[in-house]
């Protein structure tokens, strides 16, 4: 565990220097690239090997226990409609809960999942309307407990594709649809999230 922590103390070192770097490259095309904040409601289907889900849809019947982010990051939007953002939720995270059985001897465990997103968008604007593709970095933590003890954790990324459709509803607000696609590598069958995203 404090090896785990270790590794989340210098992400987010990392990720701080990595936000001061657009920074400095926001005050040098400061007429170009704008800052963006978004947040988001993420839902995943997962088809782990090892367990099954005691209610595949209970993080749906309790919202509190989603995953629910707060992104940060830069855009920049052409005079021909062509537009890229670039966002991370290293910084701003929460963690899903799930009650899971494993299938191998049918004990109840709890579940808790944390998500790390970094990604890049790449989109074409049509009037009000932005769809983009998605290209993203992530990161699963996962973190098995029975009786309120840790007694598993498992770490896994992967760099996975998707797609995004976001409306203008104003010059600067800009909710918006994701869907992820499938990966083996996260036991991942699709995820999709909603998101509400300002752009200064």
């Amino acid at each position: 565990m404090t090896k785990y922590i270790m590794k989340k103390s210098v992400m987010k070192l990392i990720t701080i220097s990595f936000i001061f770097l657009l920074s400095t490259c926001n005050i040098v095309l400061a007429n170009d690239v704008r800052w963006n904040v978004g947040i988001s409601y993420f839902y995943a289907n997962i088809n782990d090997p090892e367990y099954d889900f005691v209610d595949k849809y209970e993080t749906l019947k309790n919202p509190k226990d989603q995953f629910k982010s707060i992104s940060v990051g830069l855009s920049k939007f052409y005079d021909n409609n062509f537009n890229w953002s670039i966002s991370t939720n290293r910084l701003f995270n929460s963690e899903i809960k799930r009650s899971v059985k494993i299938k191998s001897d049918g004990l109840i465990f709890q579940n808790e999942t944390k998500i790390t997103i970094d990604s890049l968008l790449l989109g074409y604007r049509i009037k009000r309307f932005n769809p983009s593709l998605i290209i993203a970095n992530v990161e699963a933590s996962k973190f098995l407990y029975y009786n309120n003890s840790l007694v598993g954790y498992e770490n896994k990324r992967a760099i996975i594709p998707g797609i995004n459709l976001g409306y203008f509803a104003t010059k600067n607000f800009v909710p918006s649809f994701s869907y992820i696609l499938p990966n083996k590598e996260l036991d991942l069958e699709g995820a999709f999230s909603l998101n509400i995203n300002y752009i200064f």
